[in-house]
C-alpha cells in the first residue's frame, strides 16, 4: 500500500510505488526507474493520478509502440501495475490501462538465411571450419 494522497501526481505516487517495492531485484528496480523517467513521467509525471484516462493512455501507447513495441509493452505493463495499485489504495475506482494487446510483445520475424545462402556462406570459410557454418545454421545455434 502506497501511502499518498487522492490528489497526488502520478509522479508522486509512482516513485512512491517503486520505492515501496522492497520485492523487486536491483536490475529491476533500476529497469523501472529507467522506463518511468524515459517513457511515463514525461507524459504524465505532473497530472493528477485521477485525471489519467483509458483514450489518454491508449494515445500515449500507440505513440511509443510506433517506433519501439518491445519497450512499449514493457513500459504498458509497468504503468498498468501502478494504477491497479492505485486501484487497491482507494486512490482510483477503475485502472485507465484497459488498451488490449499493449502489454504483449510482438518482436519482429527475424530473417533466416536460405539454403543457398548457407552453403555459400561455408564455400567462404578458412578450411576446416566450413562445418562450423552448416551446424550454426541447421541446429539453430545463434
Amino acid at each position: 500500500m502506497v501511502l499518498i494522497d487522492v490528489e497526488a501526481t502520478f509522479d508522486q505516487y509512482a516513485c512512491e510505488w517503486l520505492e515501496l517495492r522492497i520485492d523487486l531485484a536491483e536490475r529491476t528496480q533500476e529497469l523501472y526507474g529507467w522506463l518511468l523517467s524515459r517513457h511515463v513521467i514525461p507524459t504524465f509525471g505532473s497530472t493528477l493520478l485521477s485525471s489519467i484516462d483509458t483514450p489518454t493512455v491508449c494515445r500515449w501507447h500507440e505513440g511509443i509502440a510506433r517506433t519501439r513495441p518491445t519497450p512499449a509493452a514493457k513500459v504498458y505493463r509497468l504503468m498498468s501495475s501502478i494504477m491497479r495499485t492505485a486501484v487497491t489504495d482507494g486512490l482510483l475506482e477503475t485502472n485507465p490501462c484497459q488498451v488490449r494487446g499493449a502489454a504483449v510483445e510482438r518482436a519482429p520475424e527475424r530473417p533466416t538465411a536460405t539454403m543457398a545462402e548457407v552453403e555459400e556462406s561455408a564455400k567462404l570459410m578458412p578450411p576446416g571450419l566450413e562445418t562450423a557454418v552448416v551446424l550454426a545454421a541447421w541446429c539453430q545455434l545463434r
